[in-house]
């Protein structure tokens, strides 16, 4: 089944986006993620490119994305990696896992 008839067909959609490579190249991507209809996790990569500072915000890019999918109603949540003030989850408790097993091994 087309990408789109999935989104069409999921009751809401989570978003994902960018990260930054070690030399500093940003790069934003668009990854949509839903529970169907069987209980099963379907991920699907909406969008890549690399980022330029003088082009627009990651907000401008995500929210032409979320357009072009007809998807304004179904996104529930987007998630970004590691905002300076909204810390990616995932990031986060690997953070607190390392620091509690370095403090188990002291």
């Amino acid at each position: 089944m087309h990408v789109q008839n999935r989104l069409v067909d999921a009751p809401a959609v989570c978003l994902l986006d960018g990260w930054t490579l070690v030399n500093n190249q940003t790069y934003v991507a668009t990854t949509a993620h839903f529970i169907n209809k069987d209980a099963e996790l379907e991920t699907y990569l909406l969008g890549f490119l690399p980022k330029d500072e003088r082009q627009k915000t990651h907000a401008d890019l995500k929210m032409e994305e979320i357009g072009k999918r007809d998807l304004i109603h179904k996104v529930s949540a987007i998630l970004p990696d590691n905002w300076r003030n909204f810390p990616c989850f995932d990031n986060t408790m690997n953070l607190i896992v390392e620091d509690s097993l370095k403090s188990l091994s002291e």
